[in-house]
């Protein structure tokens, strides 16, 4: 069992985690941009806003996986 965890630990993150991550990312930044005001109800509304700014998903993607990388080494460490 200790062997299945220590593999699922050190596997690359999921897509489903990256975009989870990035719908974040985007959210926390609409709120402090003041976008949830009058725009994004929540995390998937913001994704969805954000999706009509050409380029917007990919920066909020690769902030994702930096941030997991990070996250994965400092656990690893």
């Amino acid at each position: 069992m200790q062997e299945a965890y220590l593999r699922g630990r050190n596997a690359p993150p999921t897509n489903a985690e990256i975009e989870a991550v990035a719908k974040r990312l985007c959210w926390n930044s609409c709120k402090w941009d003041g976008v949830d005001s009058y725009a994004a109800k929540d995390e998937d509304d913001a994704w969805n806003y954000a999706g009509e700014i050409p380029g917007f998903h990919e920066e909020y993607i690769r902030q994702a996986k930096e941030l997991l990388a990070l996250a994965r080494k400092a656990v690893n460490e």
